[in-house]
């Protein structure tokens, strides 16, 4: 499933879940042993991107993406804090 929205369009209540990303803590499989993803399971930032509540910020205000793994796959990524993006897989 892809879907894509104007922040501002969206309800206070679907705004508030977009951005709740953190997944429940079963991680039904591990990233790759020494990758970004193993690092930011366990809530370090491996680069200099730093972690805001579960979204990595690539860029302020610019880029900002979060990724679950949880019962399959949940992207959300923020575009200069006007375009809502999701994509998942299950």
């Amino acid at each position: 499933m892809v879907g894509f929205a104007p922040l501002r369009i969206l309800s206070d209540d679907q705004r508030s879940a977009f951005e709740q990303v953190v997944g429940d803590d079963k991680i039904d499989l591990w990233p790759e042993i020494g990758s970004r993803a193993f690092l930011r399971a366990f809530g370090k930032s491996p680069d200099r991107f730093p972690l805001s509540g579960g979204w990595v910020v690539v860029q302020p205000d610019r880029y900002r993406y979060a990724v679950v793994e949880t019962g399959g796959v949940l992207v959300r990524i923020v575009l200069s804090e006007y375009l809502a993006c999701e994509v998942v897989w299950e």
